[in-house]
C-alpha cells in the first residue's frame, strides 16, 4: 500500500506575499480563469475575460520570426551535422537559410511558437522576453538585463517579470493544499470554541448569573470566526482560477449546522459586548433570528463580516 503523502505544513505559509502576487495577478486577468482553444488551428491557452475588451489570454503562444542567431538555429545546424558530420560554411548556410525563410525572395520567414502571458494592457508578451537571469540576481544586476550583456555568461532563468506567471508558480498544488489544510484546522478550532461557548451560556443561565467565563468563551469563539474569514476570503481568490464554481446550495446544508452555532454564539458576543446580559438574550427574538438564519455569518469572500451581518 502507497502511503499518502502528508499535506504540507501551514506555518510555512507567507500569507502577505501570496496575497500581494495573487491581488496583482487578478489586477490585470480578473474574474475566472479557464482552458479553450481548438487543436486544428490553433494552440490551447489559459484564458479569462475582461470587461470591455473580451476574451484575454492570461497564459498562451504566440508566433515569432526565426532568428540566425537564436538558440534553435544553433540545434539545427548541431542536429544535421550529427547526422551527416561536419559541414562547409556554405553548406550550413544553405541549410540555415531554408530553415529561416519560408519564401527569402517574398521576406516571408518560417515561425516558432512561442509561451506568453498577457501584460498590463492585455497584450501578449512571450515569457522568453520578461525572463529574470539567475546570474543578474547574484551580481546585483536590473532584473531586466538582457541576455546579450556582457555580465550574462549563461542563460539560467530564476524568475519571470510578470504578475501573472509569479501568480502561478506561487499557486502551486503545495500552496493549495497547505491553505486548506489550514482552514480545516481553523475550522476545527472554531467548532470546539462555540460548543464551549453554548456549554458555558447553558451553565450561566442555569445559575441565574452573568458568567465571566462565558463572556470569555464567546469572545474566543468571535475572533476564531474572524480568522476564518480572513483565510477564507484570501482562498477564495486564490481559488478562483481554479475552481470558478464558487459556495454551492449544497455547501450551505453541509455546514448548517455549524453555521447555527457560529451565528447563535456571535449574536451572543454582540449581545454582551451591547451591555444585554447573557439570560436576556437566550430565548430571545434576537436569538431565535440567529439560530433561523445562519447563511447571514456564512464566512466567504462574498459575505458580510460576522459583526455587520448581525445587525
Amino acid at each position: 500500500m502507497t502511503d499518502t503523502a502528508a499535506a504540507p505544513a501551514a506555518t510555512a505559509l507567507d500569507l502577505d506575499a501570496l496575497e500581494a502576487t495573487a491581488r496583482a495577478a487578478a489586477a490585470m486577468a480578473p474574474g475566472p480563469w479557464f482552458w479553450r482553444g481548438n487543436t486544428d488551428y490553433e494552440e490551447p491557452s489559459l484564458s479569462c475575460i475582461v470587461p470591455r475588451l473580451g476574451r484575454v489570454e492570461v497564459l498562451g503562444h504566440c508566433p515569432v520570426d526565426r532568428e540566425r542567431d537564436s538558440f534553435e538555429a544553433r540545434e539545427y545546424i548541431r542536429g544535421l551535422e550529427d547526422c551527416f558530420g561536419t559541414l562547409a560554411e556554405d553548406v550550413k548556410e544553405r541549410y540555415l537559410r531554408e530553415w529561416l525563410w519560408a519564401d527569402e525572395d517574398y521576406e516571408v520567414a518560417n515561425t516558432d511558437s512561442r509561451l506568453t502571458v498577457t501584460d498590463e494592457r492585455n497584450v501578449k508578451q512571450p515569457v522568453r522576453d520578461l525572463v529574470v537571469y539567475e546570474v543578474a540576481r547574484h551580481r546585483g544586476l536590473p532584473d531586466d538585463t538582457k541576455r546579450d550583456h556582457e555580465g550574462i555568461h549563461r542563460g539560467n532563468i530564476v524568475d519571470v517579470r510578470s504578475p501573472i506567471a509569479q501568480h502561478l508558480a506561487a499557486a502551486s498544488a503545495d500552496t493549495v493544499l497547505a491553505l486548506i489544510a489550514r482552514i480545516r484546522g481553523v475550522e476545527a478550532d472554531l467548532a470546539h470554541a462555540t460548543t464551549t461557548a453554548r456549554q458555558e451560556m447553558k451553565r450561566a443561565d442555569v445559575n441565574g448569573e452573568g458568567s465571566a467565563t462565558a463572556h470569555r468563551k464567546l469572545e474566543d469563539a468571535a475572533d476564531t470566526v474572524h480568522r476564518v474569514t480572513e483565510v477564507t476570503e484570501y482562498l477564495d481568490e486564490l481559488l478562483q482560477g481554479i475552481d470558478t464554481c464558487g459556495p454551492t446550495d449544497e455547501d450551505y446544508i453541509r455546514h448548517e449546522e455549524m453555521l447555527r452555532s457560529v451565528s447563535f454564539a456571535s449574536g451572543a458576543v454582540k449581545a454582551a459586548l451591547n451591555g444585554t446580559a447573557i439570560d436576556n438574550y437566550l430565548g430571545s427574538e434576537q436569538a431565535e433570528k440567529d439560530i433561523l438564519h445562519p447563511a447571514r455569518c456564512y464566512f466567504s469572500g462574498s459575505a458580510l463580516p460576522v459583526a455587520e451581518a448581525n445587525r
